[in-house]
């Protein structure tokens, strides 16, 4: 089964926000990207293990294959 990496709309959102408080909220932009890269990276790993984090267990998300990050 071929896999790929969707993000929804407030998934973007999600991200967009976490860069944009800690580079103009907490004044630290280099970090901002750094935590950036750190998000994007691990998303990216999703290629070559898709599941490596666990399927989301509730519906609609668990019937469409989604994934979420587990920390």
């Amino acid at each position: 089964m071929k896999w790929s990496i969707r993000y929804s709309e407030e998934a973007r959102q999600d991200i967009r926000s976490i860069y944009e408080y800690i580079a103009f909220e907490l004044l630290a932009p280099d970090i901002a990207a750094a935590q950036y890269r750190r998000i994007i990276n691990s998303i990216r790993k999703l290629d070559d293990m898709p599941l490596r984090f666990p399927l989301y267990k509730d519906d609609p998300w668990n019937s469409l294959g989604i994934t979420h990050l587990a920390t």
